[in-house]
């Protein structure tokens, strides 16, 4: 229809040859974003297999919605994703996180692998970062609709956005080189470069412990950690403050489920 040869635009274009046309930024926001990866487009899939089950019969939708209740779920109906409102499914993502656990009792014995995703950790936080994701996409299309706006202050909308984009991946950077010094304190290749002297003694006596090799390869990251607080304080606890962040939404959200269900009334 907007063809330059015989559509939109070629019949405009005889009448004004001066008209330019721009193609909408928003389209082209929502053509880039819609490249999420293979990994991440999978767990996309997942999600609106999920959701389905739900949503596209009726007497599902009524039992989830009595189970929610019982469970003194915050909400008690999930959310349907359309290819056409493409951003919907940051809400979609974020509403099955947050119901995750009633999501994976009810769809048990209907479809058990899709249940059991629900409880794969590595599952859960890329489910959780694709959502942040698109929670960050969403305000930045919330910004670029509007009445008051111009291809100008559009324009400057995106530069704002890639800057911050390249900002995060700035200080994902920075970080790191300390994180791998906690993932690998024993590798022969690991550097010294700025690192306070009094972290670096107690790395270098680390690394020279074989004893201490052993146990690292055989206990999970935090406990090694934990355990190091007596000999190594300054070390351990550089590492305790970078283990412990929460790395997604997941964690405090499981806690708070969980809160719900032990203040369940009797």
């Amino acid at each position: 229809m907007t063809g330059r040869i015989s559509g939109f635009k070629a019949e405009v274009t005889k009448v004004s040859p001066d008209v330019r046309f721009v193609h909408c930024i928003i389209h082209r926001e929502h053509l880039t974003f819609r490249k999420i990866g293979c990994e991440l487009n999978l767990i996309m899939n997942d999600v609106v297999s999920m959701v389905n089950i739900v949503k596209t019969r009726a007497l599902n939708t009524r039992l989830f919605k009595i189970l929610c209740e019982d469970m003194g779920s915050n909400h008690n109906t999930l959310l349907f994703h359309t290819d056409v409102r493409w951003l919907s499914r940051g809400k979609v993502l974020k509403r099955v996180i947050e119901l995750s656990d009633e999501l994976r009792i009810f769809i048990r014995e209907i479809k058990p692998d899709l249940s059991a995703l629900l409880s794969n950790e590595k599952w859960m936080c890329l489910a959780s970062y694709l959502a942040d994701v698109f929670d960050k996409v969403n305000e930045l299309n919330v910004s670029l609709q509007g009445q008051s706006t111009n291809i100008l202050v559009l324009t400057s909308k995106l530069q704002a956005f890639n800057k911050k984009l390249s900002s995060w991946l700035s200080h994902l950077t920075m970080e790191i080189p300390q994180c791998l010094r906690i993932k690998t304190p024993f590798s022969t290749s690991l550097k010294y470069d700025h690192i306070p002297w009094s972290i670096k003694e107690q790395l270098i006596e680390i690394r020279e412990d074989s004893t201490l090799e052993s146990e690292f390869h055989e206990k999970e990251l935090s406990e090694f950690w934990l355990r190091r607080q007596q000999e190594y304080p300054l070390i351990s606890k550089a590492a305790l403050l970078i283990l412990i962040h929460f790395a997604s939404t997941y964690l405090y959200e499981t806690a708070f489920s969980q809160l719900q269900i032990i203040k369940k009334p009797t």
